[in-house]
């Protein structure tokens, strides 16, 4: 897969503001949503990986953005 459009990247920083507005800040296990979200946008808006302190599973999400980024998942692999 080639690395995503403009507009993929548009569509996916959407995406992820809609999540952010109906989403708890915490998770029932406690994981950061907002913080995880918003490290992902940082992702989407700058192009590097920031550092906040968001845990093991909140860096993987990262980690499959930035694979769905670069071209090498889809959409829907992303989102499961």
């Amino acid at each position: 897969m080639a690395k995503r459009t403009p507009e993929e990247i548009a569509e996916m920083i959407e995406a992820l503001e809609e999540d952010r507005k109906v989403l708890p800040e915490f998770s029932t296990f406690g994981d950061p949503n907002w913080k995880i979200i918003d490290a992902e946008l940082a992702v989407l808006r700058t192009g590097k990986r920031a550092a906040p302190e968001i845990g093991v599973d909140g860096a993987a999400e990262v980690d499959l953005l930035i694979e769905w980024l670069e071209g090498n998942i889809s959409w829907s692999e992303f989102w499961k």
